[in-house]
């Protein structure tokens, strides 16, 4: 690619904050994805939506937030379906707007399609907008983080989930029709959309990645050791780290009524948005909030264990490669591996229950041996997931969408 095929746009529908600030699973992956996109000689711009217009560069890479919605009547009426929504606790309702907003927003509409005429290539990050990349079909890369139909309607009123589960679905299937290109995170989300009748010659499968220096990070954490974190004292420690999102909330309350009352010699830290959902933690439970990336890296140092109880959820788990990398001994669900090349007892250990992670921080806690055995396989097994490896398969999409083009 030469001259202003080398400009490539990202759309990414969550504010470019956490792009920057790598702070959260899909901010930290498209934040990556500029990143190593940069470094191969691409001029990026990343689009997203804000209460104000912002345009600024950090460290080379262009970004640019638009006022959305645009006008005061249509924020008035977004934000009070948004609050209608999310009150109820109805987030496949939540979904569908997502999707269909945008339309009554002409001036977003506009503006976001002048941007795109710029770039050579754009990169569609959910699914959400599709709408509005038809024209540029042949040069798009959309990138499905989960399943959106299946991930939305598990929480809230059962009818109307049921309702809204083919409306959505069918939604996520047409958007698809706009990408010149497909991918996923996960292969059992990209198997789920083939079986629903997508080409799987238009579709790959990129998975979440990482970057940490694998050489520097040595940090087996001795449990008789004595650690100090924001002011606790502990000898034993156990993170989660996740969003707000229900799987997240429902794993942190499960720590806290279920694991950590099994396991009071242990110091459980919940961080991130999931945390602020937590209620009657008991006294071994930490609640964080969310954490800089500097703070989160200097707590991963000190703790034993990487807790991942999540019971549902589609794509695949950033945090959980991230642990791992750490070396951490990670005790999991099958769910949080989802999408990783993951072995039992070998990179860490996986129960099919919540009511198994006591026993397994129990037996870990007095067999030094097989915790170091974990920690290397751990350590070993993300290092396949470095972004700078795990990410050359979009260079790949775009040479092929190029010569289309």
């Amino acid at each position: 690619m030469t001259g202003n095929d080398r400009s490539l746009l990202i759309i990414y529908p969550w504010g470019v904050d956490s792009v920057i600030e790598k702070n959260i699973g899909a901010g930290l992956r498209v934040g990556l994805l500029a990143d190593f996109l940069q470094e191969n000689g691409f001029r990026i711009t990343v689009a997203s939506v804000g209460r104000t217009e912002r345009e600024f560069e950090r460290n080379g890479i262009h970004f640019r937030e638009f006022r959305f919605p645009s006008t005061f009547v249509l924020l008035t009426l977004y934000a009070a379906l948004i609050l209608f929504t999310r009150c109820l606790g109805w987030q496949g309702l939540h979904a569908w707007i997502y999707y269909t907003f945008f339309q009554y927003d002409r001036r977003f509409a506009r503006l976001m399609k002048e941007e795109m005429a710029k770039a050579g290539i754009i990169l569609l990050e959910y699914p959400f907008w599709a709408k509005l990349i038809h024209d540029f079909k042949i040069r798009t890369i959309l990138t499905d983080h989960d399943i959106i139909a299946e991930s939305w309607t598990k929480c809230g009123c059962r009818w109307l989930n049921n309702f809204l589960y083919k409306i959505l679905l069918n939604k996520e299937l047409s958007s698809f029709e706009s990408a010149g290109r497909v991918v996923f995170v996960a292969e059992s989300d990209r198997k789920f959309f083939v079986d629903q009748g997508l080409k799987s010659e238009h579709t790959a499968v990129i998975t979440n990645p990482i970057k940490v220096s694998f050489d520097t990070i040595k940090c087996s954490c001795a449990p008789q050791l004595n650690y100090s974190f924001r002011g606790f004292e502990f000898h034993i420690g156990a993170l989660f780290v996740g969003s707000g999102w229900f799987p997240n909330r429902e794993a942190a309350q499960a720590i806290a009524t279920t694991i950590a009352l099994d396991c009071p010699y242990v110091t459980f830290f919940i961080a991130g948005e999931c945390s602020t959902w937590v209620k009657n933690a008991p006294s071994n439970v930490r609640l964080l909030g969310v954490l800089s990336a500097e703070e989160l890296s200097i707590l991963y140092r000190m703790i034993t264990f990487a807790l991942i109880p999540v019971t549902w959820g589609t794509g695949s788990s950033l945090k959980t490669v991230e642990a791992m990398a750490y070396g951490k001994v990670i005790i999991t669900t099958p769910v949080g591996v989802r999408g990783l090349a993951f072995e039992h007892g070998v990179h860490g250990m996986l129960c099919d229950e919540i009511s198994e992670f006591p026993r397994q921080i129990s037996q870990l806690t007095r067999n030094s041996t097989q915790r170091n055995q974990l920690e290397s396989g751990a350590r070993s097994l993300a290092k396949k997931y470095d972004y700078r490896t795990i990410f050359m398969r979009y260079l790949e999409i775009i040479d092929e969408l190029s010569i289309k083009s």
